[in-house]
């Protein structure tokens, strides 16, 4: 590495697996002594439709129903298809995939920080947040394969700068290209990283030649990903049905610019974060933090970098540049479109973003710190930071355990509905209408009602919750939500309508 020899390298990565390791541990020990967090969860939301994707496509075919579905982003079920055996096998499979996938990021991060600071204390900072910091308002953890599509990219960088370092590396340059394409063909928006490469090469150029070859230089070594860029475009449009193309239309926005830079910045996400934080309990996370921080202030005292290894202002505002090209497509796709309003395509890049927002801000914070009290703040700062992040996702997860607790007790009731109708010899395939006595925000939204009703109940299964019950036939069942329970509905609720409050239809 460009700041130390390998085995400094392997000890930092050591390192940053055991913080991620802690996080894990707390989980289960929290899960162990009954609490509301752990991996007693199954798949929520639009994971749901990864799961029918894989029940209804034996082999390969699931990538072909989700082609059929979406058009975009063609790499996005072979990610699914390589976990079809986890995912199939536990019910935990997303947050475990999520986690997965946070750690590769962690691991990616500390590299590519390494070689554009030369700091050891920067880049391992950025690596411990980063491979903790899953919390997401898309807690039913579809996004998992779009973070690890942004740890591609932070390889594909990585390499394409060892490449730079002896340009008679080739293989790290191919395997760049490979990191590349995989990033793109998964998340299209992924293709900041040509801005990445260009400024890793113009700096290096710079060194040896003027502005105006270093720029041509840096030009021609963005060009091949360039060109793997506009040949994965025409495969798609050439696969995607003659209308798909022509449906994503951009109108640019300074407004919305404006919005999405700031979310960036700062934004709402934290602000639910710190609300499922302090949903818990207070003082068990109080006593959690302070068990975290002690064990992992301990670990920190067996590194030891010196006051030359901080990072230089120079080296952070370039380590800046790169993470902006990363967040720039991001930003301007935010900034134009009416459907990915700011905010809606962030989340997707947080994972490394917000440690490392965070960690350039604290490392500028601590240049004011006299030399013989750097280290010792460091560690505090970075033990405090990473044990923290480990509250915001308890936080986080103790919403997924509580959301899937209510999902897993209304499908019971359904499943025995169900089985009540079959063991009966009622006509199937078969309806389910419910209507709703009192509030059930955990139910899935409308057009998740089927995916959750295939993979649960049966391919012969639908459900939807109606205000007004129909009269009973052959192939419906009318049922009402009420003190937790489905019951038959009684004749007099037929043809009435609800008035349930908070009902969420």
């Amino acid at each position: 590495m460009a700041f130390g020899g390998a085995r400094l390298v392997r000890a930092d990565l050591f390192l940053i697996f055991w913080f991620w390791l802690g996080l894990i541990a707390t989980m289960v020990v929290l899960q162990a002594a009954g609490l509301d967090f752990g991996f007693d969860l199954w798949p929520i939301g639009e994971f749901r439709n990864w799961l029918q994707f894989l029940q209804e496509g034996p082999g390969y075919n699931a990538a072909k129903l989700f082609w059929a579905v979406d058009h975009r982003n063609a790499l996005s079920p072979w990610w699914y298809l390589a976990a079809r055996p986890l995912i199939e096998a536990v019910p935990a499979a997303p947050l475990i995939l999520h986690l997965l996938v946070g750690l590769f990021v962690g691991t990616a991060a500390y590299l590519l920080m390494a070689e554009l600071t030369s700091s050891h204390s920067f880049a391992l900072s950025v690596g411990i947040l980063s491979s903790l910091f899953i919390p997401n308002v898309y807690r039913d953890e579809v996004i998992w394969n779009f973070v690890g599509a942004l740890g591609c990219t932070l390889v594909c960088i990585w390499l394409f700068a060892i490449f730079c370092r002896d340009r008679r590396q080739s293989g790290y340059l191919a395997a760049s290209y490979l990191a590349w394409f995989v990033a793109i063909a998964t998340y299209t928006i992924q293709i900041g990283a040509m801005g990445g490469v260009f400024f890793v090469s113009l700096r290096q150029r710079l060194s040896t030649a003027s502005w105006t070859k270093a720029v041509f230089g840096a030009a021609l070594d963005t060009l091949p990903y360039a060109g793997l860029l506009a040949l994965y475009v025409m495969i798609w449009l050439t696969t995607s049905p003659p209308g798909v193309p022509s449906a994503f239309r951009l109108q640019f926005s300074l407004v919305a610019l404006a919005q999405s830079i700031g979310f960036g910045i700062w934004n709402v996400h934290y602000h639910f974060f710190w609300t499922w934080l302090t949903a818990a309990d207070n003082r068990l996370m109080f006593v959690i933090f302070a068990l975290l921080a002690t064990s992992m202030l301990a670990m920190l005292r067996w590194v030891r970098p010196g006051q030359s290894d901080k990072p230089t202002l120079t080296s952070l505002g370039f380590a800046l540049l790169v993470a902006t090209c990363i967040a720039g497509p991001t930003i301007a796709l935010e900034a134009s479109s009416d459907l990915w309003i700011p905010g809606t395509r962030w989340p997707m890049l947080m994972q490394l973003w917000s440690p490392f927002l965070f960690c350039s801000v604290l490392f500028l914070g601590m240049s004011k710190v006299p030399a013989r009290y750097w280290l010792p703040v460091w560690r505090v700062a970075i033990a405090c930071s990473a044990a923290f992040a480990i509250l915001l996702v308890l936080g986080f997860n103790r919403t997924q355990v509580i959301h899937v607790r209510q999902e897993r007790a209304f499908f019971a009731e359904l499943q025995a509905a169900v089985t009540r109708d079959r063991l009966a010899g009622a006509k199937f395939p078969r309806g389910y209408l419910i209507k709703l006595l009192e509030p059930a925000p955990f139910l899935p939204v409308a057009q998740l009602a089927d995916p959750y009703a295939h993979t649960i109940l049966g391919r012969d299964v639908t459900f939807r919750v109606t205000d007004r019950l129909p009269e009973q036939s052959d192939s419906t069942t009318s049922l009402v939500w009420k003190d937790q329970h489905l019951i038959r509905a009684p004749d007099e609720l037929l043809g009435q309508t609800s008035t349930a409050p908070g009902d969420p239809r």
